[in-house]
């Protein structure tokens, strides 16, 4: 009967206090030492496609290039001051960290085999818009958007730099 009662509660606000009361008592539970060190894989050999990654290079064989099922478009509003350089640091610096961003699928001798470059820049394009009306301004925001949105990622050259 508790259960019923508690799930048909109205939900009540989460105060900060609950968060960092909840955070501390986790860390105190868990601490620093009891988690295990996240180690590289070995690169000696090719490492398996993921079975994410399978599904995607099965999807690209039935419909290669086709933006639908590889490429999830997303955009954000940025109001105020943007700082361009930090952020195509940023882009780069989690590209770096995460080889999966650096990886292509190659087929060799008739399999798949994921391999990464070593080294990648993305090039993070700026246009300023700002001499259009605020009208002009969103279609066109909206119109480079939805054009880059169409682009696929091909799978076999990997991540495009530009």
């Amino acid at each position: 009967m508790a259960c019923a009662r508690a799930a048909s509660a109205a939900p009540q606000p989460v105060r900060r206090a609950q968060i960092a009361d909840l955070a501390a008592q986790i860390e105190g539970e868990v601490g620093e030492a009891a988690l295990p060190a996240i180690l590289s894989a070995s690169r000696s050999a090719p490492l398996p496609l993921s079975f994410a990654q399978q599904r995607l290079w099965f999807l690209d064989q039935l419909q290669p290039g086709d933006a639908a099922y590889n490429n999830i478009p997303a955009a954000l509003r940025v109001i105020g001051d943007f700082d361009t350089l930090a952020f195509a640091f940023a882009v780069n610096e989690i590209v770096r960290r995460h080889d999966v961003l650096r990886t292509a699928f190659v087929l060799r001798d008739g399999a798949r085999d994921p391999s990464d470059r070593p080294r990648l820049e993305i090039e993070t394009p700026i246009i300023d818009l700002g001499a259009l009306d605020e009208q002009m301004r969103e279609t066109e925001a909206l119109r480079l958007a939805a054009e880059e949105a169409r682009r696929p990622f091909d799978l076999a050259t990997g991540p495009r730099c530009g």
